[in-house]
């Protein structure tokens, strides 16, 4: 019935009925083919979008060429992720989606300005004094314990880490959560519940 798309026959001046029936296949062929290609093209933007997000999204790598370090970038981001899966282990809970931010290998005595997700200034930094070394700034779930008793005593969602060549090292976040008590607004970044919550 449907055999020969090409056919038209004519019988007293309109065209055959077989021809009729085959209009709307061939409407719905295009319209597949149309939806088919609108589909494609929506894939290939969202590809597209998704590996720009990524350079956005990415990690900052900053590694001056007169300097050499005994550690790698990917090293040091390798014991961030540790360090953030340790503390989201000691809390029981992730306080929010790991993303590493910035990985820099500064020079001996080079300091490093910690920023505020925002961009202000959160006025705490490190350097590497004694020998070049790697900072790694990131968002996860960081906590700080009381040697003595084990007891979280703050935490917070967005910190860094500096690990010098020479084995030294430091770490500092802006709190979302202390122990002791509401902190003024300067001093914390964020709000998060506490242990147990």
């Amino acid at each position: 019935m449907y055999g020969r798309l090409s056919s038209r026959l004519i019988r007293n001046g309109t065209i055959d009925d077989r021809t009729q029936r085959r209009r709307p296949l061939i409407e719905h062929v295009r319209a597949v083919l149309n939806h088919r290609v609108v589909g494609i093209a929506l894939t290939a933007l969202l590809v597209t979008g998704c590996q720009q997000l990524q350079q956005f999204t990415g990690p900052t790598t900053v590694i001056p060429p007169d300097v050499h370090s005994s550690q790698t970038a990917a090293e040091v981001t390798q014991r961030m992720l540790d360090q953030i899966a340790a503390d989201e282990k000691k809390l029981g809970r992730s306080l929010a989606p790991v993303r590493i931010i910035r990985v820099q290998l500064l020079r001996q005595g080079e300091p490093y300005q910690f920023k505020r997700l925002d961009g202000t200034d959160a006025a705490v930094g490190a350097s590497a004094d004694s020998s070049p070394g790697w900072v790694v700034e990131a968002v996860g779930t960081f906590v700080s314990d009381d040697p003595q008793t084990g007891q979280i005593e703050s935490l917070g969602t967005h910190g860094f880490q500096l690990w010098g060549d020479d084995g030294s090292g430091s770490f500092a976040f802006l709190p979302c959560w202390t122990s002791h008590g509401p902190l003024p607004e300067d001093l914390k970044e964020g709000v998060c519940n506490g242990p147990g919550a």
